[in-house]
């Protein structure tokens, strides 16, 4: 009879646990297909729908003051509907798959992470308000979620840290970041070293990895530089260093907290 009990009470904290994120995403639909516009959306919808090719893409994705990824990503969904629905269900989905990888993958109880997906920026900042911050977080949770594969390759890690580069601005600090991680990972984890130089193709995944990194960042910085040139910021750009070390070390307090 215990057994069975228990049994029943595992059946429904299981159902529980999945009526959860579903409960979340339905909301989020709803709330995502009800919400207004705001000028800096409707901005990135505008540069899609009035981009008739990639290169008029570029060129209006420029006063945007970001890489072009979200601009990009709006533009290949832009004829589903011919509305602006097109970005918030693309958002929607982006934000959604955030929210499962989070759910699936992070190691933290059910209440606090019931807590997390229904806070104030991962449910509005970043998944109702369509805008490209949707991106960074997401991909910043593939990025953890894959984080044991290095032990095998490299490259999903380094697909991440290249994206992140072509999504914001401030997403540079987070991908300088996870890079700096996995180079005091590799420098102080021997097990990490011992267990990737097993593969037989280890200088090949180390070389499309740097390439990778290298050119995606390449691209996003040039990106950058465009948007500076031509609205004449470069010199006034808003760098503030206490800020840049302020996220780093948040971020790598955290991944060291952990293997604590």
């Amino acid at each position: 009879m215990n057994t069975t009990l228990f049994a029943s009470k595992q059946t429904k904290e299981k159902i529980i646990e999945s009526l959860i994120p579903a409960f979340c995403i339905f909301i989020g639909l709803i709330a995502i297909t009800n919400h207004v516009l705001w000028r800096d959306e409707m901005q990135g919808w505008l540069v899609a729908v009035k981009s008739h090719s990639l290169i008029d893409l570029w060129r209006n994705n420029v006063p945007s003051g970001h890489p072009a990824l979200w601009s990009l990503l709006i533009y290949l969904v832009k004829d589903i509907t011919k509305t602006p629905i097109s970005m918030q269900l693309l958002h929607w989905s982006l934000g959604s798959f955030a929210i499962i990888i989070f759910w699936l993958k992070s190691p933290f109880p059910t209440w606090q992470k019931t807590l997390f997906i229904f806070g104030f920026f991962p449910f509005w900042e970043y998944y109702i308000i369509s805008r490209h911050y949707v991106i960074s977080e997401l991909l910043l949770f593939i990025f953890c979620s894959t984080y044991n594969l290095r032990e095998r390759s490299y490259i999903p890690a380094s697909l991440c840290i290249g994206l992140l580069t072509n999504t914001q601005a401030l997403a540079w600090s987070i991908a300088f970041a996870s890079g700096i991680t996995l180079l005091l990972d590799w420098i102080s984890n021997p097990y990490q070293r011992s267990e990737f130089l097993k593969n037989r193709l280890w200088k090949l995944d180390l070389l499309l990895s740097l390439i990778i990194v290298t050119s995606f960042s390449f691209f996003g910085a040039f990106s950058l530089f465009q948007v500076g040139d031509k609205a004449g910021i470069i010199a006034s750009f808003p760098f503030d260093p206490h800020q840049f070390f302020k996220a780093l070390g948040q971020i790598l307090g955290g991944v060291y907290i952990d293997y604590s």
